[in-house]
């Protein structure tokens, strides 16, 4: 485990591919993408986990004529619990990719990788990236919440908030609360875990990153979607609070 801790002695938590926070009191305080997950509907999950199954379909049909219908079935149930978290990971390594290219470092990327990390590149270049803080965390004490942005920086010259996305399905609404929360964070912190004023930024963007193409995605993160943020947020905490502050004991009858 690594921990990241700040000239004012907030903490980030790292492990393996989980990180959390805490605040100079050692409390435990929400991430952002935890906080704006309350507003996920599920129907990017769903949207992936019918592409992955039709495809294992094809391209395995020639081997249904030998098995009976449960038998498919089993079968599919059975690549989806193999292969669910798939795309999560493959996200997680691109995104560790992008970071050490971007800061300049050699890496042997995989054969599976190659197409993906060469689009990103020709985004780079065509958008003239010049990162100035990348994997960044950034403090809200006002809010009492976390976060660990992908990029920021200059796109093609302008103040940029960039995220890299490579789900099949795109670009989702829940991306805005997540740039929202980091623009509107008050601190940032530096590898040194020095902190200071989160810059000014220009242009929020998802980039949604495929083997084949990628797109700069604009998002409106302006106050009153950051604001629809700090709803998700008080949502979250709500699921954290104890039962026993919620429901009381039955009550005798009179």
């Amino acid at each position: 485990m690594t921990v990241l801790t700040t000239s004012s002695g907030w903490k980030m938590y790292e492990r393996g591919n989980a990180h959390w926070y805490k605040d100079p009191s050692g409390n435990k305080v929400p991430g952002v993408t935890t906080a704006a997950k309350i507003a996920n509907t599920g129907d990017a999950f769903v949207v992936t986990a019918a592409d992955n199954v039709a495809a294992w379909a094809g391209d395995n049909k020639d081997t249904f004529a030998d098995m009976t219908p449960s038998q498919v079935t089993a079968a599919g149930k059975a690549y989806f619990r193999e292969h669910r978290w798939d795309a999560a990971e493959r996200g997680r390594t691109i995104h560790m990719h992008a970071d050490a290219l971007l800061r300049g470092e050699e890496l042997d990327i995989p054969d599976d990788d190659v197409a993906i990390v060469d689009t990103f590149l020709r985004m780079a270049e065509e958008w003239h990236l010049e990162p100035t803080n990348l994997e960044a965390m950034v403090i809200s004490p006002r809010w009492r919440y976390c976060g660990r942005l992908d990029f920021l920086g200059f796109a093609n010259g302008t103040p940029a908030l960039l995220d890299w996305k490579t789900g099949r399905s795109g670009v989702w609404p829940e991306t805005a609360l997540q740039l929202a929360a980091y623009r509107h964070a008050e601190l940032i912190v530096g590898a040194d875990g020095v902190e200071s004023a989160m810059p000014h930024v220009e242009l929020t963007a998802a980039v949604w990153l495929q083997d084949d193409r990628y797109e700069l995605v604009p998002l409106n993160t302006e106050q009153d979607v950051f604001r629809s943020f700090l709803y998700a947020l008080e949502a979250y905490r709500f699921t954290q609070r104890e039962r026993s502050e919620l429901i009381m004991d039955a009550l005798e009858t009179p």
